[in-house]
């Protein structure tokens, strides 16, 4: 318990001010409710007490990597430049302006910021859709097909799958930037 207010007063008046910086909020609470409006506030992540000091560290490491992710703002290849503010792909020979929607953008954003980085669908769960929610590893398939579908008149990258494991971005022309 904290001593002048309460953890959701608390996440309520941060992000009212325009904070966005992560919230991992520990609580004793552990009704749907309690979770449901905490994220409904702006939490990013929850644990219940007692805690696990591991997965603490695990969740805070996870948080950290999505944060470090939306400040780098933009990836440009030799023919295309990803824009993480506007989830835009361009074709800069063509002008082409792609938008994509957000876990498809985040998804292929990451693969192409670290080409030949292999990650595994629990890596993009975690990170993309993250720990809060119970997804089926076949949702990051899904989304991989979409990205290729949306994608195939990009030369400039290829997304390869790693069978049995997961998934890499290999960039083809040029390097980014």
């Amino acid at each position: 318990m904290m001593p002048v207010m309460d953890g959701y007063s608390l996440v309520k008046l941060f992000r009212e001010s325009g904070q966005q910086l992560p919230i991992l909020m520990m609580t004793a609470k552990s009704q749907f409710e309690s979770l449901e409006e905490t994220f409904q506030l702006g939490v990013d992540d929850y644990l219940v007490k007692p805690i696990i000091l591991s997965e603490l560290v695990l969740r805070i490491k996870a948080l950290l990597r999505r944060v470090k992710l939306e400040h780098e703002q933009e990836l440009q290849l030799a023919n295309c430049k990803l824009q993480y503010q506007s989830l835009a792909l361009t074709n800069l020979k063509t002008s082409r302006i792609e938008q994509l929607p957000p876990k498809e953008f985040y998804v292929l954003y990451k693969l192409l910021s670290t080409p030949q980085k292999i990650f595994t669908r629990l890596d993009l769960l975690d990170d993309i859709w993250g720990m809060e929610e119970d997804y089926d590893e076949r949702v990051v398939d899904a989304c991989i097909k979409r990205i290729r579908q949306k994608c195939k008149d990009y030369q400039d990258f290829d997304i390869i799958t790693i069978r049995g494991l997961g998934y890499k971005g290999q960039i083809n022309h040029g390097q980014t930037s």
